[in-house]
């Protein structure tokens, strides 16, 4: 017995070592990189005038795929390359990629076994889908699709492993919040059969994708199309797991990664050493291609422990006010979330267009109280920012739709009415009120702008085809009295 405990001890120890064991990779036989991204491999791998695309390494580091696509993503395939005998060899198709036209974005799972990749077109199905492929004695096997609860009828695009089994993928399928979404498909029991959308502050109304998770879960890379006041184009950003399971603000990676042009598709080699990512650029002569970089990794702990920016956390409703009668409206304290536990938020007010409020209207930043009678009925937008303690701020637009004390509204109950709401392409306009026909519509941005006025009739639709996704106000005015209503523009 006595020997048996201790041969179960020796084993634990044993495999544990194994399992925590340093590695060490042969980066092609480059100088490695600084607090400075430079290109990986040119001579190899990221050569000009090829469009390489997203990469991986297998756990033990000696495995190494990458993308060949072009600059119309007419076809995408993913590159193998080994290191055997001391050296690399020449990079050449992955057998389950040589007879289709698009494979790329693969991923080794942490046990090296298997491949995770995305797939259009395969065996039939009409979508970007996510397959697996499980090493053989001699290579690897047949790709198979992954259920239907992780793939839909929609598109899944990039997909990475934690070393749990846990997929996170994104995905346009229909339920999102934006473009495109970040999802998590847990493993259990060996099956994949509860997905999660990450939600906000991850995924927002714009495109949000390329994830990359790390081994234990606990931060997620990943890149966004989001407004970012540093840097246009496609961003990366980095968002650290809560100890609740949710997830901080992200931050994006700086100006270290981060540039005017199109940075996507983060990854972190296998000793934890280098960030990885694709940097698609311009040449002298105007001709797009794409490189893959690398930078010493010394960004994931030092973001962590840097201020946190506040968010919106739940947007503000529209305030109805009448002319004549005093309103009092208090901001609700779950408007605004900021991750650092320390930090005390305090809140001003300002018109969305940067002037003070007007006479009849008042805020108290000590009560988060917002009062005033209004004088002339119309559409006032405000602008309330919440800034923490390191001057960090973040602003939401508080509406409010001043009525007369005749009108439609009240005297008719006429209550302007849009279908499908958020839309795609067309809004259907109606008013519930079977006596007005014709009546002006006038389309405004989230900042009060007039972007689009129109005369219509009831049932009438409207195209915002050129409109960008975000939040609208459309305005309905029949005989001098106006009802406004909030959209969401979603294609």
């Amino acid at each position: 017995m006595k020997a048996l405990i201790l041969f179960l001890i020796m084993l634990f120890f044993t495999n544990n070592k194994v399992f925590n064991q340093e590695i060490t990779i042969n980066y092609f036989e480059q100088e490695p990189p600084n607090e400075i991204a430079q290109i990986f491999a040119p001579d190899f791998i990221s050569k000009d005038g090829q469009f390489v695309q997203n990469c991986c390494f297998s756990p033990d580091g000696k495995e190494f795929l990458y993308v060949l696509t072009d600059g119309f993503w007419s076809f995408s395939k993913i590159m193998y390359s080994k290191y055997t005998e001391g050296q690399w060899t020449i990079p050449d198709t992955i057998s389950f990629s040589k007879d289709v036209v698009t494979s790329l974005v693969p991923f080794f799972s942490y046990d090296g076994q298997k491949i995770f990749f995305i797939s259009n077109g395969r065996k039939g199905y009409n979508s970007a889908d996510i397959w697996m492929s499980q090493r053989t004695e001699n290579e690897w096997g047949e790709p198979e699709r992954l259920n239907n609860k992780v793939n839909s009828e929609n598109d899944e695009w990039e997909v990475s492993i934690a070393k749990n089994g846990n997929l996170y993928f994104s995905s346009d399928r229909p339920g999102g919040k934006g473009l495109f979404d970040i999802y998590k498909a847990e493993y259990n029991d060996g099956k994949y059969d509860t997905i999660k959308n990450l939600g906000f502050p991850i995924n927002t109304n714009s495109a949000d994708e390329c994830p990359y998770i790390a081994p234990d879960e606990s931060f997620l890379i990943f890149n966004s199309w989001k407004t970012n006041e540093n840097f246009r184009g496609n961003n990366i950003y980095i968002s650290y797991r809560k100890s609740d399971g949710g997830w901080t603000n992200p931050k994006d990676l700086g100006k270290a990664v981060n540039t005017d042009l199109l940075d996507i598709y983060p990854y972190i080699t296998p000793d934890s050493g280098y960030i990885m990512f694709t940097r698609r650029e311009k040449s002298n002569d105007n001709d797009n291609y794409s490189h893959l970089y690398w930078i010493k990794n010394t960004i994931i702990d030092s973001l962590k422990n840097t201020n946190f920016i506040p968010y919106v956390l739940n947007s503000t409703p529209v305030i109805i006010a009448e002319t004549g009668k005093e309103f009092v409206f208090q901001i609700p304290e779950n408007t605004f979330y900021d991750d650092d536990s320390d930090d005390t938020l305090t809140l001003s007010a300002v018109l969305t267009n940067g002037n003070d409020l007007p006479e009849w209207l008042h805020f108290n930043p000590v009560t988060n109280i917002i009062t005033g009678t209004p004088v002339n009925s119309g559409f006032i937008n405000i602008q309330i920012i919440a800034t923490d303690n390191e001057g960090e701020s973040v602003s939401d637009n508080l509406f409010i739709n001043v009525k007369g004390t005749t009108g439609i509204e009240k005297n008719q109950n006429t209550v302007l009415q849009v279908s499908p709401n958020p839309v795609n392409d067309k809004i259907n306009i109606s008013l519930n009120n079977s006596s007005v026909q014709k009546f002006n519509i006038q389309l405004f941005d989230i900042t009060g702008n007039l972007i689009l006025t129109k005369n219509v009739y009831q049932e009438e639709s409207i195209n915002i085809e050129e409109f960008n996704n975000g939040i609208y106000f459309l305005c309905a005015n029949y005989n001098n009295v106006k009802s406004y209503v909030k959209v969401m523009i979603k294609k």
